[in-house]
C-alpha cells in the first residue's frame, strides 16, 4: 500500500482545526524530534499518518523529524509479531524511523497484568530516548474520547483523587521528564475508525480487546453501554466535560500548594512547618506531604493508607511516624514533619499483647484490633458466602467449645505460615501477601492474630484461617475488625 498517499488522503478528510490547543502548542516549538507510539491500532496509526504530513512528508531528512515506537508485548504469539511487522513496514513507506523492542516476561506462562504492560512499555519509551542521547522527549500517543470514559470509571473505583480523575489528559509529564501528547481526546473511536475505513486504509485489531479478562474491556463491553442506555443524554460529552473541568481545578489547586510549600517549607531544617502546613485545607495539606516524600525521590512509596493517617494523625495534634520504604521513615511531632532516613531492620518492635474478647487494642503501627462476640443469623452466612465480606478489615470466626476468653496479637515473623481460607495447606503469609499484591512495608505493620495456643487465626488482608470457619450450626462468632 501507498501509505504517503494514504496519510496525505487522510489529512484532507480530517481537515485541520482539530488539534487541542495545548497540543498544537508545545508542537510549534519545535525542540527535537517527535516520537510516535504505535501499535498498529486505528488510533495510533491514524496519529502516525496525520503527523506524518505535519513534520515529515517535507523535511529534508524524515527520520530526524519524526520517529516511530513500537513496543511488542509479546503476549498474543503470531498475532503480535504480525502488529510489530505492520508497523514496519508503515514506516518503511513513510521513510521514517521505527523503533521497535520486545517484552521478555520472567513467567511467560503467568497472566500479565494491564500495570505490568505498561510499565514494560514505558520503560521501553525511556531507553528508546535515551539512546537518541535525549535526555526527555515529545511522545503522542492514540488516546481518544473513549479512553476519558473508561479511565475515569477506573480511577473511580480505587479512590483516586483530581489529578488522576482528569487523565488522560492533552499534555502530561512522566517522573523522567518524558511528556506524552494526546492529540485525539476530543474524537471518538468511532469517528477514528470511520475517517480511516472510508479511505480504505487498513490497521491492526487486537483480540485481546474484545475479551472480558481486563478491567478496561468489561467496562467498555459492559458498563458504558448500560449508563448510555441509562442516561437521558449522551454520556461521553459529559464526561470529557467533567475531564476538564476537573483539571481546572487540580491545576488551580496545584497552583495553591505550591504557595503552601513556598510558606511551610524550613529549608534550614529540611522539613514542613506544622503550624503553617495546618492553616490549609486538607486538600493542601496532602499535597504538601506528597511533596516533602517526592523531594525524597520516593513519591510512589507513599500510599494513600499512609496519607490518610498522617492527616487525621494532623488533625488530631498527635505525632507520627511511620516507615514508607525500607530507607525513609516519614515522622512529625508537634512542629516539624520531615522524612529521614532509618534501615529497615529499625522496625519498631512491640512485645505481644492479649485482645479480651469485648475490647480493642491499639497497636504501635497505629492501627486498632477489635473483638466482639456476635450472634450468627442467615444473613451474614450468605453474605460470607457470596464474598462480600473484606477481609482487609474485619473477619468472622467460629467461637470453639474451648475458645478462651482473649486473644493473642503480636508483629508479623519471617516464617509464620497458616491454612487460609480457600487453601488446602499451609502457606507463609509473605507468600499469600506477594499474590494480593501488598506492599513490604504494609505488611511489616499488620498484626498477626492467634488463638492462645499460638495458632494464627487471621492476618487483616487475608481470608481467616480454614479451620475456623462458620457453619450452619454456629450460633455465635467472633468478629475481629481492623483499623489502621
Amino acid at each position: 500500500m501507498d501509505w504517503k498517499s494514504a496519510a496525505k488522503r487522510l489529512r484532507d478528510k480530517a481537515g485541520s482545526g482539530w488539534e487541542p490547543s495545548p497540543v498544537a502548542e508545545i508542537l510549534a516549538q519545535g525542540s527535537g524530534p517527535v516520537f510516535v507510539a504505535c501499535s498498529g491500532g486505528a488510533d495510533s496509526l491514524f496519529a502516525l499518518l496525520h503527523y506524518w504530513t505535519e513534520f515529515a512528508a517535507d523535511a529534508p531528512v524524515a527520520g530526524d523529524a519524526l520517529i516511530c515506537l513500537h513496543f511488542n508485548h509479546a503476549l498474543r504469539g503470531e498475532a503480535s509479531d504480525e502488529d510489530e511487522s505492520f508497523v514496519a513496514e508503515v514506516c518503511r513507506s513513510l521513510e521514517i524511523a521505527c523503533v521497535s523492542d520486545r517484552a521478555s516476561w520472567e513467567k511467560p506462562d503467568t497472566a500479565v497484568t494491564e500495570d505490568e504492560a505498561r510499565q514494560a512499555r514505558l520503560a521501553f519509551f525511556r531507553r528508546a530516548i535515551r539512546k537518541r542521547g535525549l535526555s526527555s522527549g515529545l511522545i503522542i500517543t492514540g488516546h481518544q474520547s473513549d479512553d476519558i470514559a473508561e479511565s475515569m470509571l477506573m480511577r473511580l473505583s480505587r479512590g483516586s483523587g483530581l489529578q488522576g480523575l482528569c487523565a488522560p489528559r492533552y499534555v502530561s509529564r512522566s517522573d523522567d521528564c518524558i511528556r506524552f501528547l494526546r492529540p485525539l481526546l476530543d474524537m471518538s473511536r468511532h469517528e477514528i475508525r470511520d475517517a480511516l475505513e472510508k479511505l480504505g486504509i487498513p490497521w491492526r485489531e487486537d483480540a485481546s480487546n474484545e475479551t472480558p479478562n481486563h478491567y478496561r474491556n468489561r467496562l467498555r463491553q459492559s458498563v458504558l453501554p448500560a449508563w448510555e442506555k441509562a442516561s437521558d443524554r449522551p454520556i461521553r460529552k459529559g464526561i470529557e466535560r467533567s475531564r476538564r473541568l476537573a483539571e481546572e481545578d487540580w491545576i488551580s489547586l496545584e497552583a495553591i500548594a505550591e504557595n503552601g510549600w513556598f510558606e511551610s517549607f524550613d529549608e534550614r531544617r529540611v522539613a514542613l512547618s506544622r503550624e503553617k502546613m495546618c492553616e490549609y485545607p486538607l486538600g493542601i495539606q496532602r499535597r504538601l506531604i506528597y511533596r516533602l516524600v517526592e523531594r525524597s525521590g520516593l513519591r510512589t512509596a507513599l500510599t494513600a493508607t499512609v496519607s490518610d493517617s498522617v492527616l487525621r494523625a494532623l488533625s488530631a495534634g498527635e505525632a507520627f511516624s511511620y516507615s514508607i520504604s525500607p530507607s525513609l521513615v516519614l515522622e512529625g511531632n508537634e512542629r516539624f514533619i520531615r522524612c529521614s532516613g532509618t534501615l529497615q531492620n529499625e522496625r519498631k518492635s512491640w512485645s505481644p499483647t492479649r485482645l479480651p474478647i469485648g475490647c480493642r487494642v491499639y497497636l504501635p503501627s497505629g492501627g486498632c484490633l477489635k473483638a466482639t462476640l456476635v450472634k450468627v443469623e442467615a444473613a451474614l452466612l450468605q453474605r460470607l458466602k457470596s464474598g462480600e465480606n473484606d477481609d482487609r478489615r474485619s473477619v468472622f470466626i467460629r467461637m470453639g467449645e474451648k475458645q478462651s476468653a482473649s486473644l493473642v496479637v503480636r508483629q508479623m515473623r519471617r516464617d509464620d505460615a497458616f491454612v487460609p481460607h480457600g487453601k488446602t495447606s499451609s502457606r507463609k503469609l509473605t507468600e499469600l501477601f506477594v499474590e494480593r499484591k501488598v506492599e513490604v512495608i504494609e505488611i511489616a505493620e499488620l498484626p498477626v492474630v492467634c488463638a492462645e495456643g499460638g495458632d494464627i487465626l487471621w492476618v487483616p488482608g487475608l481470608p481467616p484461617a480454614a479451620n475456623m470457619l462458620l457453619g450452619e450450626g454456629n450460633k455465635h462468632a467472633l468478629r475481629l475488625t481492623y483499623r489502621d
